[in-house]
């Protein structure tokens, strides 16, 4: 899986910086869907930055439907994708795409399982630490979408490792 950083590269607000912490403080994984019918990670990051007044885009990972996986933050960051129970501790990878309306393309899918792993390996994440976002705690949301089955993808994690 080649992964193309684009940290650099994406609006930022000019003021607003976000957090940051340690390497050893990250424990989950979770997984979004942008909700949009496309977009790129550049078209996140502006919305994040001038619509919703963040320091920059909210995930760490952005995966594309033709299963492109772009960096857009570093994983020190504390960036605001998950509500504050979760953020402090996990990353977040989002899916380009409406997945309460449509399937995931099984290159997506593919690719962000590849990324997954290799997180989970990086940082020593259990298989219990990937949830969707909706299974974050006080998560008011139906992302990642009912075409994303969390419980399979932990399942075939599970199977992976």
């Amino acid at each position: 899986m080649v992964v193309k950083d684009v940290v650099d590269q994406l609006p930022r607000h000019p003021s607003k910086q976000y957090r940051t912490r340690a390497l050893g403080d990250i424990a989950r994984v979770v997984i979004h869907h942008s909700a949009t019918n496309g977009g790129t990670p550049e078209s996140l990051a502006r919305y994040h930055v001038n619509k919703r007044g963040w320091p920059g885009i909210g995930y760490h990972y952005v995966i594309a439907s033709d299963g492109t996986v772009y960096k857009t933050n570093y994983a020190t960051t504390v960036s605001w994708h998950a509500g504050s129970s979760a953020n402090w501790d996990s990353i977040g990878a989002c899916m380009i795409g409406d997945f309460t309306k449509h399937e995931v393309p099984q290159v997506q899918l593919a690719s962000t399982l590849e990324l997954v792993q290799e997180l989970m390996r990086a940082y020593s994440i259990p298989v219990s630490g990937v949830v969707g976002h909706s299974e974050v705690p006080e998560a008011a949301t139906l992302c990642p979408g009912d075409a994303v089955d969390m419980r399979a993808i932990r399942l075939t994690l599970r199977e992976g490792s």
